[in-house]
């Protein structure tokens, strides 16, 4: 999944670090990072349970480690009319909407915040 991503996101992304991929049946943990051609990297944690259930997060920085946002699914901010689906935007406390769940779709946006800029 990961190095597909890389292969078909050579512009965006520079190199993939795959930390802990563990699958047991239907379910699996991966751990990873992606490094970005701007020097940003984006830390991955994804579950998926043997029930289906998934956990998410996708934490991007710059390479200094400045924050800049975050995609997850922890259910603690119950008024988002995402939830449990959230990015926090700049800030840790800065909690907005997001229906993007999976890691196509944070470089589909990062791609689109590139395309902004030129």
């Amino acid at each position: 999944m990961l190095l597909k991503l890389l292969r078909n996101n050579v512009d965006i992304i520079k190199d993939v670090v795959i930390k802990k991929f563990r699958k047991e049946k239907s379910s699996y943990e991966l751990i990873a990072t992606l490094y970005l051609q701007d020097g940003s990297l984006i830390h991955i944690r994804e579950y998926l349970f043997s029930n289906g259930g998934r956990k998410y997060i996708y934490h991007w920085q710059k390479d200094n480690g400045k924050f800049i946002g975050r995609w997850d699914n922890a259910p603690h901010w119950h008024s988002v009319n995402t939830f449990p689906d959230h990015f926090h935007d700049g800030h840790s406390k800065n909690v907005v909407a997001s229906t993007i769940k999976d890691i196509h779709s944070v470089i589909k946006y990062i791609r689109s915040l590139k395309q902004k800029v030129l």
